[in-house]
């Protein structure tokens, strides 16, 4: 595997949370086409409408996400979760 996301699904949603490549092959670009393809899979799905990016805490997941969505459209997923911590990346999917 040279990398990977895990994900769940929750009702319409899948929320992943966990991205990786192999260490020999980093810098190449492959973490931002395994964002591209999570998203792309979500678009398949007629019942998925929401799909939430990581949790926020790494600055390579905000920065590929934006440059997929935009910084006006990150800007607007951010969140304050419960214990005053940033929240980060839910989208909700235009079919």
């Amino acid at each position: 595997v040279a990398s990977h996301v895990f994900w769940q699904r929750h009702g319409n949603e899948l929320r992943a949370f966990s991205f990786n490549t192999r260490e020999d092959l980093r810098g190449r670009g492959l973490v931002y086409s395994t964002v591209k393809d999570f998203i792309k899979h979500a678009h398949l799905q007629d019942e998925i409408t929401r799909i939430r990016i990581g949790a926020g805490g790494h600055e390579a997941i905000r920065g590929i996400v934006e440059k997929v969505y935009g910084s006006e459209r990150l800007q607007n997923s951010l969140h304050v979760k419960p214990r005053g911590d940033l929240g980060f990346g839910y989208f909700d999917l235009e079919k």
